[in-house]
């Protein structure tokens, strides 16, 4: 092998394997998301399809993705978003109905597919972000925020003291927040 088909032969090689890692590491996540949002087997599978055909594309242009999988989802997103707009722009048009979404319809601007897609996916963040909190601030924010328990109660359970777990609690929304800052930005 000559060295400029051994150098070229390594970047295909590394090529597809950073794409089957993103691959691996966020198809789940995805399928599931695109899945609970459009029902339609079929069209969940051709949306995920076409979301990593265009992270393929980018990653070929050499375009910098800072975060995979939060680039995946936004991608994820606007492409659920683009079929139901599609979507309701054929159904009105096979209809010619006008459809309203004003007061007077008794739906708000807040209802629809974006608002609803929208909100699955920060709770699939918050899902993820509460399982990556350190043992001690995840029960802490668990008992406390999921459970509703006071410290008072936690502390008693736990013979920890009420500072320490108003510490941990802190942390853990510390870290929340960090976490998630990515995907706030994305749906702002």
């Amino acid at each position: 092998m000559t060295p400029k088909k051994s150098q070229m032969e390594l970047s295909r090689q590394k090529r597809e394997s950073d794409l089957g890692d993103v691959a691996r590491e966020n198809s789940g996540r995805l399928s599931g998301i695109i899945g609970r949002t459009l029902k339609d087997r079929n069209e969940a599978e051709d949306i995920l399809q076409d979301v990593f055909e265009t992270y393929i594309e980018t990653y070929d242009v050499g375009d910098v993705i800072d975060s995979a999988s939060a680039w995946l989802a936004t991608v994820a997103r606007n492409k659920v978003l683009d079929r139901f707009r599609k979507k309701k722009t054929v159904e009105t048009h096979a209809e010619d109905v006008r459809i309203s979404s004003g007061p007077e319809s008794g739906l708000s601007h807040d209802d629809g597919p974006d608002t609803d897609f929208e909100r699955m996916m920060l709770r699939e963040e918050l899902s993820e972000a509460i399982e990556a909190l350190p043992p001690e601030q995840k029960s802490v924010f668990i008992q406390q925020e999921l459970e509703g328990k006071t410290f008072e109660q936690i502390s008693q359970e736990s013979g920890v003291n009420i500072n320490t777990l108003l510490a941990r609690k802190r942390y853990a929304i510390q870290f929340l927040q960090d976490y998630l800052k990515e995907t706030y930005d994305e749906l702002d």
